[in-house]
């Protein structure tokens, strides 16, 4: 636990319990003793060579199922960020891992380290809704994207959002969407800003509302981060991609 919650090195944390190192390798490998406490790091062997779909009931996130659910958050990204009939920001975030044995350059980023994705959407109140993690870093966050369950629902109408509405001083139709940057393809249901080039005063005022809605997701990873600094150094142990889908849950 201490090891995830702060930056103390994984050699380090015996001095603090008064144990041995091997000891505290012990801890972290036993399923039942990690279950058992807060049931986040569930870890043997192997980091992943593809992405893995959460379930939001796995982990105790709140997935929309319905259109009165997913028109509940919209109503909170209205309210709070000024962006109508926005379903949740999507957004991904590079984990830094020490290179594994003979992976060659299949983990390398563009950042120049190397990396897993952990892909997630949240809610309006930064808590996320939707998780997917372990994708080499070298793959783009739209490539990610393409890759989830939840992608596949999105294109194929499966997820019961709601027909397209007419925002409040409005006359125009418009969808229920989920809103994220550059990197991820434009969909019916998922917006991006326009390419920074001869915008209008409008597309510009555009860009503004859904950038502030956008950087939901990039604020819940940053908090995400804060509480378990494990997330802002190189992590050495060959974590399963569960420890990464148990650490968001216990911060959702």
């Amino acid at each position: 636990m201490e090891y995830t919650l702060t930056k103390t090195s994984i050699r380090t944390c015996p001095v603090t319990w008064s144990s041995t190192s091997d000891t505290s390798i012990y801890v972290l490998w036993d399923p039942c003793l990690i279950e058992w406490s807060l049931r986040w790091l569930w870890c043997f062997g192997g980091v992943p060579s593809v992405g893995v779909d959460v379930e939001a009931d796995e982990l105790g996130l709140v997935f929309p199922s319905s259109e009165e659910e997913w028109r509940g958050v919209a109503k909170e990204f209205e309210c709070l960020w000024q962006f109508p009939n926005c379903v949740g920001a999507i957004d991904g975030k590079h984990i830094q891992i020490k290179k594994p044995r003979n992976s060659g350059s299949y983990y390398y980023n563009y950042k120049g380290n190397f990396s897993v994705v952990l892909m997630a959407i949240a809610n309006a109140k930064y808590e996320f809704i939707m998780v997917h993690c372990g994708t080499n870093g070298r793959v783009s966050d739209g490539g990610v994207l393409s890759e989830t369950k939840f992608y596949e629902k999105l294109i194929n109408k499966k997820l019961c959002m709601p027909d397209p509405t007419e925002p409040h001083a409005t006359n125009v139709m418009l969808p229920y969407t989920f809103v994220g940057d550059q990197a991820f393809p434009l969909t019916e249901n998922l917006m991006k800003p326009y390419p920074d080039k001869n915008l209008t005063r409008e597309q510009k005022m555009f860009n503004y509302r859904l950038s502030r809605a956008r950087r939901v997701s990039e604020n819940a990873f940053g908090i995400m981060a804060s509480r378990f600094r494990i997330f802002h150094t190189i992590i050495s142990i060959n974590f399963k991609v569960v420890f990464y889908r148990k650490i968001v849950a216990v911060y959702s």
